[in-house]
């Protein structure tokens, strides 16, 4: 935090909607964009190739006062590349003016992160937007100004203008704490004592693949991870689980293997992602109609054995959005769900089921083989997308080969 701001709320900490100008490549903004925002700016488009920490200081507080006067909650700033976090020291005629607005520097690699991810939400929302253009840009265009030549966005319908890009608002929310003592650790360790079945850790979405490791001085006894099954996902899938649960819900669809390679499988089965056979459907899947939405969906409310795969070892299985997939022990891979999400071929369509809502698609009831890898490459481990299937595997030799 910089010397003589705002701090941040110790116990409730600071949240809002977060804004970066991402919008192109020299960071341009506008006040409008930054009321009732936490706003993050690149470093080098403030400051250039400055390294200087008291220049650096005096060239950040003076944007912090605009971001200020502007109504934002917060103001950052990421360092660049092998330029350490550092506390920013506003000259003395700038206390008053930064006395109500939180003002810090974080890292290169953090900022690197936090800005990749606003980009694939903000290239997100434009997928989803009619014609692919935002409502927030919806009405701009490009303009130049007659003797200068300068680029400026006009719109058409209101007559504004603006020197930086429309912002397009990713609709991402961030919360700021003051962590004085890390003492997840210490946490950590307590849950694992009580022996619970397993332990899933959310990561923090800037840091996707950091390890669990801590200290030996810390007292951290990292044997308990070895004798409790601990899963990290990352923040965003945490943050999914962790609003499910809170509506006392379980998740879409589970599986499970067995240490004897059997399979069970439970949840919403509405298009055949659950592998069950004729009489084991019958026996034990429930439809359910949502009132308002007059949606109808088949599910299973509790583990039932999946005898379709009783005679493989099946080692590891993944779950998408509507489709399953394993891998055998003998690097086979098996899938089944909905045919344009498993790949399967048309003459493996075994049935066409509606998606709740009345429309027929085409699905795979029971798991088949991808005889496509056959002879090419034994699979080793499986991940499954919302409609994608990939794996890792061993090839027998090169695919391709030069000509001696």
């Amino acid at each position: 935090m910089a010397d003589n701001t705002a701090e941040i709320p110790p116990k409730t900490g600071l949240g809002g909607k977060l804004m970066m100008p991402i919008a192109d490549d020299k960071g341009k903004w506008e006040k409008e964009d930054c009321s009732g925002r936490i706003c993050i700016f690149e470093m080098q488009h403030t400051t250039g190739t400055e390294r200087d920490a008291d220049k650096l200081s005096e060239a950040l507080s003076t944007r912090a006062v605009e971001v200020a006067a502007a109504g934002a909650m917060a103001c950052l700033f990421v360092c660049p590349e092998k330029m350490e976090p550092f506390t920013i020291t506003p000259p003395e005629d700038k206390h008053a003016d930064l006395a109500n607005l939180p003002v810090a520097t974080m890292s290169h690699e953090h900022g690197s992160f936090l800005k990749d991810h606003l980009l694939k939400l903000t290239a997100d929302k434009a997928k989803q937007s009619p014609g692919g253009v935002p409502e927030e840009a919806k009405d701009w265009v490009e303009s130049r100004e007659e003797f200068t030549g300068r680029v400026y966005y006009h719109n058409t319908i209101t007559g504004a203008n603006r020197w930086a890009p429309p912002y397009v608002d990713s609709g991402t929310d961030g919360l700021l704490v003051s962590v004085k003592v890390d003492t997840f650790f210490e946490r950590l360790q307590k849950v694992l004592k009580t022996e619970p079945k397993g332990v899933i850790v959310a990561h923090q979405s800037w840091r996707p693949d950091v390890a669990l490791q801590d200290p030996p001085a810390n007292g951290f006894d990292e044997s308990l991870l070895s004798r409790v099954p601990t899963l990290q996902i990352t923040y965003e899938a945490g943050q999914e689980l962790k609003a499910v649960s809170g509506r006392g819900c379980e998740p879409i669809a589970s599986m499970e293997v067995q240490p004897f390679g059997g399979v069970y499988a439970w949840g919403m089965g509405t298009q055949g992602q659950l592998a069950l056979s004729e009489v084991e459907r019958d026996r034990s899947m429930r439809t359910h109609e949502n009132a308002f939405t007059g949606e109808k969906n088949s599910f299973c409310h509790s583990p039932c054995y999946v005898s379709n795969l009783h005679e493989q070892q099946v080692v590891q299985i993944q779950c998408g959005g509507t489709h399953t997939a394993t891998v055998t022990q003998g690097g086979e891979v098996f899938s089944w769900g909905r045919g344009d999400a498993c790949g399967a071929m048309l003459g493996d369509l075994a049935a066409m089921q509606t998606d709740g809502f009345g429309n027929k698609i085409g699905c795979v009831d029971v798991p088949i083989v991808v005889d496509q890898l056959e002879n090419i490459a034994k699979a080793r481990r499986i991940f499954c997308g919302d409609n994608q299937t990939f794996i890792i595997a061993d090839m027998p030799h090169p695919p391709f080969s030069t000509p001696s």
